[in-house]
């Protein structure tokens, strides 16, 4: 009886499904959904990247558009000459304390000799005081008066052939345009030597019979100025000045003179003047 309560429990044991010791594998379709998801979520991020980009490819492309057209806008308003030039005339300056003064007017200095135009060294500052660079600078020198020491000399010695009394002269202008080392940016100055352009006049003006003798002579200076890209040259907005003083021909060998109005001087561009120090309009 026993044996067979055996039998049959051993047979109850194999009629049951074994269980198994390996842990259970996910499900194929479970698997491919979450490599979907993963896949949908990069593909998203690099459309917002990609959307990021365009856009701000678009916002740079419509700013470089907008800076184009107004650079094109401010070309045309120079090149038709709607936007001018703002040049004042600040000061205009020389080293009077190093040479003599004159005999004839005794306030004015006096050059004996062609190194005291260089020790004299007139010079012209002017400022840019609009808002757009000064590509160029134009300066004109014009004859205004003279007058010769002619005391104690006879008239026929003050004339020269046919019979004009001196002095004078054929042209009484002369100008020169200064090409900057760069632009000159709004608000900075240009100190430009001048001496040069009174040169030409000085030696149509002596007298060669009286070349020991003082000659007083006088220039009125006026300055241009020509923006970047513009055609046209404007006027300086605060008048002219003056150079005057008196020198002696004998001093100024021809030769010499002839190589400094050869000369290309440059004008040196500063970013500070003390404008307080600078003579009033009247005085200059």
């Amino acid at each position: 009886m026993a044996n067979n309560d055996k039998k049959k429990n051993k047979q109850t044991d194999q009629s049951k499904p074994q269980q198994s010791s390996q842990p259970a594998m996910p499900a194929p379709a479970m698997e491919g959904r979450h490599w979907t998801e993963w896949v949908a979520f990069v593909l998203s991020l690099i459309a917002l990247v990609v959307a990021g980009l365009s856009a701000y490819y678009s916002w740079q492309q419509a700013g470089a558009a907008k800076e184009q057209t107004e650079l094109a806008k401010q070309t045309l308003l120079r090149a038709t000459g709607r936007i001018a030039p703002a040049l004042d005339v600040i000061d205009a300056t020389s080293n009077e304390q190093l040479v003599a003064k004159s005999s004839f007017v005794g306030t004015l200095p006096l050059l004996k000799t062609f190194d005291d135009l260089a020790r004299l060294h007139p010079q012209i500052v002017v400022k840019n005081s609009g808002k757009e660079p000064i590509e160029s600078v134009r300066v004109e020198c014009r004859f205004r008066h003279g007058a010769i020491d002619a005391r104690d000399v006879p008239l026929a010695d003050m004339q020269l052939p046919g019979g004009l009394v001196s002095p004078w002269v054929f042209s009484d202008c002369e100008r020169d345009e200064y090409s900057l080392s760069k632009p000159l940016p709004p608000g900075q100055y240009a100190i430009i030597p001048i001496g040069k352009l009174a040169m030409p006049l000085m030696l149509q003006s002596h007298n060669p019979k009286l070349k020991d003798r003082e000659h007083l002579i006088g220039f009125e200076l006026t300055c241009y100025a020509r923006l970047v890209g513009a055609p046209n040259w404007e006027t300086s907005n605060q008048g002219m000045a003056s150079l005057k003083f008196s020198w002696i021909p004998s001093g100024f060998p021809e030769a010499k003179c002839r190589e400094y109005m050869a000369s290309r001087p440059i004008p040196e561009i500063v970013e500070t003047y003390d404008e307080s120090k600078a003579r009033k309009p009247s005085e200059r």
